[in-house]
């Protein structure tokens, strides 16, 4: 187990260091080095030489480290706050919904990005949806967020805005046409149209809190109008 140990006590100089590049690497080593298929060997205090032994458990633990660095590398490209600590825990549905409240921050923080460097709107999609399937979370997520977010106010004092890296202040929701379009695109994935009824009345109320709703007509006759559309589907 002393080469398991020496290897784990390097682990959390990465992780607080958030350099996820290094963490990567020591998971992948640790896959390697686990399963049997490295020549990573150690003397022994008998001056033996002996390999790894085939450590199933410990390999998991580095596959599961691998991807959730990859993760929280791509989170911190885009300016994403998080706590590497919640991605694990014995209570599955606290860490579900840890991973879920990234969701809208690095859509929010991918358009900016993406767009500001002439990548399309799928695209920011696609990347959410790459995320939630990747802790196992309804793909339907993305895009009920990804709708949320195109529809919802701009807010440039936000905290989200704020926390952005320099330079990734670009909102795509300045432009209502472009995300209208959008909006009835990425709709189309959810399954009915009950469904899309929902997350439009949840954009409702959401605009509805604000005061600034009040004075942004376009945007809150835009979502009226697809609500409206969809519930005469579901009423019909």
């Amino acid at each position: 187990f002393f080469p398991i140990q020496v290897y784990r006590a390097c682990l959390p100089s990465a992780i607080s260091k958030r350099d996820f590049v290094r963490v990567v690497t020591l998971a992948c080593i640790g896959i390697r080095a686990g399963d049997g298929t490295s020549s990573v060997v150690m003397k022994s205090s008998m001056g033996k030489v002996v390999a790894w032994k085939k450590q199933d458990i410990f390999v998991a633990q580095c596959r599961g480290l691998a991807s959730n660095a990859r993760w929280w590398s791509v989170l911190q490209s885009y300016g994403v706050a998080f706590d590497p600590k919640r991605f694990e825990g014995k209570d599955k549905t606290k860490v579900d919904a840890y991973v879920a409240s990234l969701v809208p921050p690095l859509i929010s923080h991918a358009c900016g990005t993406l767009l500001s460097a002439s990548a399309a709107l799928d695209q920011v999609l696609d990347l959410a949806t790459k995320f939630v399937r990747a802790y196992g979370l309804d793909e339907k997520l993305a895009a009920q967020k990804h709708v949320e977010f195109l529809l919802s106010l701009r807010a440039q004092d936000d905290l989200s805005s704020r926390m952005a890296p320099k330079g990734h202040h670009f909102d795509v929701r300045s432009d209502l046409k472009v995300c209208e379009r959008a909006a009835r695109d990425t709709l189309l994935l959810l399954p009915s149209p009950m469904a899309r009824a929902s997350i439009l009345r949840r954009c409702l109320i959401s605009l509805e809190s604000t005061e600034e709703c009040f004075r942004d007509y376009d945007r809150y006759a835009s979502v009226l109008s697809l609500y409206l559309e969809e519930l005469s589907l579901v009423l019909a």
